[in-house]
């Protein structure tokens, strides 16, 4: 049996599937006030202020650990309160293995449900930290489980490569909205939406994931009957084009504020939730809603 310690996921029961659980820790209340404590009005948690020591003898022979003057600066990495345990009854391999295999995959796919980014208790964090749901998927509450044994289900049969890229590919899906400028939350969907491409040409074997964009999106959208807004989709394919090959954001400087900057990122993300339950084999009247809105929509298994 496998067991450990990850966060920060809010929710306060548990969720059981056909080989394992998670559920919050007694001091869960604890680690979740600590998270509200530590937010900021715009929705994030910022890296802690800390200063660089210096540790040396004086002439008198004593040890002297003092701050450095002027050397107060946000930490490069902290880490966040756990807030649930993970158990794997069938799972006996070593903790390094399982964390980068089905306790990952679990983990993270909870990311995907409910918006947030999970990781094990001892990983760091690097950079803000979102603690606001970023994914449109409203999830009934009980249902849970359902969802987890499917997806794992899913994804455990795949070859080993479709498995890693999936799960790096929810990874970084989960750690986007942290990332501080528009352009580079929309880099990042968009490489997301290119790896489950990927998987989806190795469980599929249709050809058109591995053709041109369009025909990527066409398949992605006919394949598992995601909403096809051509438009669009054009749209953020000529905003990829143009930031790739020519350093342009939507014609503009990347630092510069451009509406569509701020929802093309939403929108990509919003399609790469669905991307993922449908890969994962998960059938729900959610994948076929639009996805290029902001408001949430429930999250129901057939």
């Amino acid at each position: 049996m496998y067991q450990d310690k990850f966060g920060f996921l809010p929710l306060a029961h548990t969720v059981e599937w056909t080989d394992g659980c998670v559920a919050p820790l007694r001091d869960y209340s604890t680690a979740a006030d600590w998270i509200k404590r530590s937010s900021q009005p715009d929705g994030y948690i910022y890296p802690p202020i800390v200063v660089r020591r210096r540790v040396y003898w004086s002439e008198s022979g004593e040890e002297v650990d003092e701050s450095v003057p002027g050397s107060e600066h946000p930490a490069q990495i902290y880490r966040l309160p756990a807030s649930h345990s993970i158990t794997l009854a069938s799972e006996a391999r070593l903790e390094d293995v399982v964390r980068k295999d089905s306790a990952g995959f679990v983990i993270h796919f909870l990311g995907l449900l409910f918006g947030r980014r999970c990781q094990f208790w001892d990983w760091w964090v690097d950079g803000r930290l979102s603690v606001r749901s970023w994914g449109d998927a409203a999830v009934l509450a009980g249902t849970e489980g359902v969802l987890v044994d499917e997806a794992l289900n899913t994804w455990a049969a795949w070859s080993e490569g479709a498995q890693r890229v999936l799960l790096n590919a929810l990874f970084m899906h989960n750690r986007a909205s942290s990332y501080c400028w528009d352009w580079e939350r929309f880099l990042i969907a968009y490489q997301v939406f290119d790896a489950c491409c990927s998987v989806a040409h190795e469980v599929t074997g249709i050809a058109q994931f591995r053709q041109g964009a369009p025909q990527r999106w066409a398949a992605a959208c006919n394949q598992f009957g995601l909403l096809h807004k051509r438009d669009l989709i054009n749209d953020i394919r000529t905003a990829r084009n143009s930031l790739v090959h020519e350093t342009l954001w939507i014609g503009q400087q990347p630092t510069e504020f451009v509406r569509d900057g701020y929802y093309f990122p939403l929108y990509l993300a919003s399609f790469n939730q669905r991307f993922f339950l449908a890969l994962l084999g998960i059938d729900a009247e959610f994948l076929c809603t639009d996805w290029a809105t902001l408001s949430q929509r429930p999250l129901i298994p057939n």
